[in-house]
Parts: C-alpha cells; structure tokens; sequence
C-alpha cells in the first residue's frame, strides 16, 4: 500500500531524544528507532482512501485549542506565543487585538483590493521610529515594503512624522496617474521574554534594553520635571516630551502607567499625521493604517496592534475597515462526510481562507484541492513547522546545505512559492531535479552535493513533482501569465500520462531521456491511474511515488555524521490571489544509524 509513514510525532521525539524510555528497554539501553523505509515500495497498490484517512484523521497534539483561532494557530506556526509563555498574557492584555505582522498585512491586501488598491497604482509612506528592530525581516515595515513597493520614510524616533506638511505634499505628488497613497504610521514598544513591557534583548549585547527607547527617555525627562528644551539639535525629542508632558498626570495615574504611555504616543502620532495629510495630489484614495508595533523576542514575530485603518478620497469620506481585522469564520460545506468538508472544518484552514492563502471552503478550487490532495499546507505554513521541527535536532541553516528535486517550471519557482521561500531561509541550492520533479543528477549528483556539507553538518533536500488547480476546480490546468488559455500543469507529467493513455510507445532516451523516464512510471500504473476516482490526482500520486523512490535509491550518509532530512510532497500551484500549497507525503531526518519520522508536525489543524 502506497504508505505515508504518519506515525507519532511523540514517540519519534522521545527516542530521537533518547527520553520515555519504554518497558521493553532497560535504563540507560540505547533508544529504539523506527528505521528508514524501503526504497522500493509499489506504487500499484496505491489506496487512497488509507491516505486520506492518515493524512485529515489526525490532530497535533501542541494545537492551542484555548485560545482565539488567529493566535492559536500563530502559536502552531510558532510565530506568536502560546497562552502558557510569560509574553503572551502581557501582549494580549496590554494591547488587545495585537497580530502578528503578515495577518495586517494580509488583511490590509484584503480590504483594499476592493478599492482599487495594487502595488502598481499605489504609492506607500510610513511614520515610524527608525529603530532598526521595526525594520528586521518579516517585520510590519520591511513586508509591507516588500509588497508595496518602494517606501517614503516619513517619520522619526518615537514614530511621528516630523516631515510635516510639505514632506507629505512631496510624497503624494509621486503618486502615479489617478493613483492612491497608503501611510503606514504608529510607535513601538517592546516586551521581553519575560512579559516586561518597554525591555528588549537585543543581538550582541548582555542586556536588555528600552524599546521604545525615545518614548521611554522622554517620559521620565517628564517625570523628572525635565520638559522645556528647545535644543535645535534635539527637536524630535523635544517634541516628544512635550506631548507627553500635556498627559503626564493622567499616565502615571493610571494602573498600568507604560500601557498607557504608548497608546498617549500613538495618538500624538495620529494628531500630528491627520494634520499633515490631505487629498490634493488627485481623486485617488488616501488609506491610513495605524497602531502600535510590538517588537517580541525570538523566536517570535513582532506583532502589532491596529487602532485606525479607513480609506478616504476627495470626493469620498472616510470609510472605516477596522473590521478587515477582526476574525469571522468562513462558511463550512454541508457535506460533513466528504474530504473537502473535513478540510473546511479544520480551524487553520478557516484562518488561512480569512487570510487569502487558500480559497473559500465553498469554492470549486479548495472542494478540488482538498478532495484530491488531502492534508494540503500553504508553502509558508509547511517551511514554519518543518523548520521548527528540525531546529530541535540543532539543524539550522549555518550548518545545512540545501538541494531541491523538483520541476523546473516556471510556477514552480515564483516568489513566495515553498522551493523559493526554502532557499531563502537555507541558502543556497542544489538543483537535483528535471521535468516531473525526478532527481536526474543521480547517484553521481547527490554524491557532490552532499560533499559541499560543512563539517559535521547536515543535508537538506525537497523533492516531488507538481500539479496545478485552476479557479474552477481542473485539477492540471494552469492560467499563466499572458495566456489567454488554461495550460496543463505538471506538462511533462501530463504528457507521458496522454501518451500512455494512447498507447504511444515513448522511448527516446537519446535526446528525451527525462521524459521517457516518466513515460515509463506512469504507463506501468495505468490501469491504477485510471481506475480511480480522480485520475490526475492518482496520476501525481503515482509520479511523486516514482520520484520517491528514485530519491532514495541514490542518497546515502556517506558524507559524514550529520543528518539527511528529506521532505517530499506535491507542490499544489493554485490560482491568484491564493498561495501555492504543498501536500506533504514525506519527511524525515536520519544518520547512519537512525532515523525519526516527522510527518506529524506537518498535519493541519
């Protein structure tokens, strides 16, 4: 039977560790591993119903089911605290509504869309403190950059925007034809690992340190009585303490005096934006989205806490989207019994269709999806947990070499898609892979990547094929950019399955090598493929078994002690605005003398 290797995670953990010890083993006996799966396994006793079973039948057991559905599933990503950390109660009570970074991010994209808003007719501009923990990677300020475009700074130490009124009329007036302009504005305050508001660990230095450090310096100058200054070479600090001078009985009155202070910064910052923005630069729409930004320590993602998001025009007033934030439940399928409705049931998958990484549950796409790939992730949900996972047998990317054996199209490859996102977190890649996502480089390829490891380090390598699901539910077809036409997706896949299907004889090793390789996995399970119920999704099946199999006829742990960790899957590309998925079928990390089963930390919630 075509096996998924879905064991418990809690067990492979304990003897990867060498802990829980069992009855059957003395203390101090070596810990009992399950071993390396066979090479071959036949692919013509593929069940899919034992895969679906395995896959949407099981639940983790480190899913945070007490707490909202936005922060218990960012706990399960490992991006946001779980209710049990020190910061989680100080966050949550302290700045309530606060999300992590991409979830603003998302949303924002969500709710403006609707008014026209793209990157491409959209200028962007953001009051916020320069300090550079605001502006570290995967923080508020760098994605929405990332996704906006170029950024116009218009703010200073506490976050004000200190370039006034005619920095703002400078900025809007870059805005393109009937175009629109986006603020990004508020200040930031940190909270330690130990929930202590205002305190920040950061890299280098032994102790913790204020954030934010102006806001923190200009409120005990205030409390000090040390509030008239007009130091030219001070005026952002000046203006600072001057604010806050005008509220400081009423914030150190308060029960909980720093809670308060931020929120008196934050308004001082909308009073001083309000004032300086306008809709003179045309009829496009101004949007302002503003808060608080909370630097958290690691491993977690800075969050921020939304206060103002409206949309204004000249000719329009001010809309509120506040409710873009506030998390609603998506629609559920009647069907309870089908695959696609266990799917839609599952509280990540709600979260991530408010979130637009997957499409509605009601829709043809997610209902294809889930009933031909069951257990399906986004890409960005699949390198979180895997990277988690690995992080506890100290695999890292400072002693990882990565290589990747999948399909080299074009889709496969695209920003923000799992075998970019893989690389960018890795490093640099091997590409062992041809058409159909088999690794042809061979016995002879595996042996150099894998003697490119750092010493005593480990080899990282994502392999299998792909296959596309396009708006309306084909599983296969593709609408690609600047074809008026669906396209199939995997092509060669699909071909060698056509021709088998013909009963073409395809054999041209000579100049098609890759192919005729295909051409024969998929024509010795033919009558498998078409006997089932969705023939392309077997099809995949069929050619990720194929590249499985291959993959582990050529890898070996000859290169030293360290570990080979392989996640294998199928790359799922998925129609706009929707991230492209991975099915995961495979992961595991072992060394010469054993090997741990980590499918359980890729099973949805």
């Amino acid at each position: 039977e075509f096996h998924f290797h879905c064991q418990q995670v809690a067990e492979s953990f304990s003897a990867a560790m060498g802990g829980g010890a069992s009855a059957e083993r003395g203390a101090g006996s070596a810990p009992v591993l399950p071993q390396a799966p066979a090479a071959a396994e036949s692919a013509n006793k593929l069940t899919f119903d034992r895969c679906w079973e395995e896959l949407d039948g099981k639940m983790g057991n480190d899913f945070d089911a007490g707490i909202g559905p936005v922060q218990s599933v960012s706990a399960w990503l490992g991006v946001a605290p779980p209710a049990n950390h020190p910061t989680y109660k100080s966050l949550h009570s302290n700045f309530p509504g606060s999300l992590p970074g991409q979830v603003v991010l998302r949303r924002c994209i969500a709710a403006t869309r609707q008014y026209g808003l793209t990157p491409e007719n959209t200028i962007y501009g953001q009051s916020t403190c320069p300090d550079e923990i605001n502006n570290e990677a995967g923080d508020l300020a760098s994605i929405m950059q990332e996704y906006w475009g170029e950024c116009f700074p218009m703010g200073g130490i506490g976050g004000a925007p200190y370039v006034g009124q005619t920095g703002f009329m400078a900025f809007s007036h870059h805005v393109p034809e009937d175009g629109h302009v986006l603020v990004l504005f508020g200040p930031h305050v940190a909270i330690s690992a130990t929930g202590e508001i205002g305190k920040y660990k950061r890299i280098g230095q032994a102790k913790e340190s204020t954030a934010c450090g102006a806001v923190l310096a200009a409120y005990n100058a205030c409390c000090a009585g040390a509030v008239q200054s007009d130091d030219p070479l001070d005026m952002q600090q000046n203006w600072l303490k001057q604010k806050l001078s005008n509220h400081l009985d009423k914030i150190k009155a308060a029960d909980n005096p720093l809670q308060t202070l931020f929120y008196t910064a934050y308004e001082a910052v909308k009073e001083k934006l309000l004032v300086c923005v306008n809709h003179k630069y045309g009829p496009g729409n101004l949007v302002l989205l503003g808060g608080i930004q909370i630097n958290m320590p690691a491993p977690f993602e800075d969050q921020f806490c939304p206060l103002m998001f409206q949309i204004s025009s000249e000719t329009r007033p001010s809309t509120d989207l506040m409710s873009a934030f506030s998390y609603e439940p998506p629609a559920t399928l009647e069907d309870q019994a089908s695959y696609a409705a266990v799917a839609a049931s599952k509280q990540c998958n709600q979260l991530f269709s408010w979130l637009e990484l997957v499409p509605p549950a009601v829709s043809p796409c997610f209902q294809a999806l889930h009933a031909g790939f069951p257990g399906t992730l986004p890409g960005q949900v699949v390198l979180h947990r895997s990277t988690a996972a690995l992080k506890k047998f100290g695999i890292c990317p400072d002693n990882t070499i990565f290589g990747q054996s999948i399909c080299p199209d074009e889709i496969n490859n695209e920003k923000g898609d799992l075998a970019c996102i893989m690389k960018q977190y890795w490093g640099g890649c091997f590409p062992m892979g041809g058409i159909g996502g088999a690794p042809y480089v061979g016995k002879t390829g595996f042996m150099a990547f894998s003697h490119h490891v750092p010493d005593d380090g480990h080899v990282m390598v994502l392999f299998g094929p792909h296959v596309a699901v396009s708006e309306d539910g084909q599983l296969g077809k593709y609408k690609r950019i600047g074809q008026a036409e669906l396209s199939g997706a995997c092509g060669a896949v699909l071909a060698a399955y056509n021709s088998a299907c013909a009963g073409t004889s395809f054999d041209d090793m000579e100049t098609d090598m890759q192919e005729t390789w295909l051409y024969r996995e998929v024509e010795k399970q033919l009558d498998t493929i078409n006997a089932a119920e969705f023939p392309i999704a077997a099809l995949t099946h069929v050619a990720f078994a194929a590249c499985r199999e291959k993959l582990l006829g050529i890898v070996n742990h000859n290169y030293g002690p360290g570990f080979l960790i392989l996640l294998g899957g199928i790359q799922i590309n998925m129609p706009a605005p929707y991230e492209d998925a991975f099915q995961p079928l495979f992961f595991q990390v072992s060394n010469k003398n054993k090997s741990v089963n980590l499918m359980d930390n890729l099973v949805s919630q």
